[in-house]
């Protein structure tokens, strides 16, 4: 995690436990172990913080789950539910420590996040492919099938291959300037030209496969 390389690099004790590729050079660390319980790598982290010789003042953890089991069957699903009301138990199991816990509940600051959200997908049946709609040859196409960043080659080719995007259903497509603030996703050199965003439940394909 980028937020332990600035802690350290400002003479700070990170540790990181239950992160796929935490192997690097930081003040604690265990490799990642997917057999390891949540509980465990929550206990883990607190005695890090409350280590009476170097404890840590930057601490993450990784929890694998609901993402594992979203993916596997559906974020609807009945198995979902259920690792969902887990992981609130979790949560709950972490403030239960942090709150008996005079040192961690006076100084410590949590943070809780996650890198995405997740849909069911309708479209399975009819995909949608970006090259049906757009000559492939003029532009290069990047990102996950909800929002797709496309760069055009040629800026003489933007308003025709915008125009030619607008027809795919079920999504918006921007020209970089216009995609909405409430998105916070336009003031960076790695937004394409044109960004199309679907509506829930539907994916873009870059191509057949």
């Amino acid at each position: 995690p980028y937020g332990l390389l600035m802690n350290n690099e400002k003479g700070g004790r990170s540790g990181v436990v239950g992160w796929p590729q935490d192997s690097i050079h930081i003040s604690k660390y265990q490799p990642f172990n997917r057999s390891r319980s949540f509980r465990d790598i929550i206990d883990q982290m607190l005695l890090w913080f409350n280590d009476s010789i170097e404890p840590i003042n930057f601490g993450a953890m990784y929890f694998y789950e609901p993402d594992r089991t979203g993916h596997q069957t559906g974020p609807y699903s009945k198995n979902m539910t259920t690792m969902v009301r887990e992981c609130d138990e979790l949560l709950g199991y972490l403030l239960d420590k942090i709150d008996t816990n005079e040192k961690l509940r006076k100084n410590l600051h949590l943070i809780v996040t996650s890198d995405h959200g997740m849909e069911q997908i309708n479209g399975t049946n009819n995909p949608i492919y970006l090259e049906d709609y757009v000559d492939h040859t003029k532009i290069r196409s990047f990102g996950v099938p909800p929002v797709t960043n496309i760069f055009v080659l040629s800026s003489n080719d933007i308003d025709i291959v915008l125009k030619n995007l607008s027809r795919i259903p079920h999504s918006q497509s921007y020209k970089r300037q216009d995609i909405p603030d409430r998105y916070h996703y336009k003031n960076h050199e790695r937004i394409g030209d044109i960004v199309v965003i679907c509506e829930p439940g539907y994916e873009i394909n870059h191509h057949p496969s």
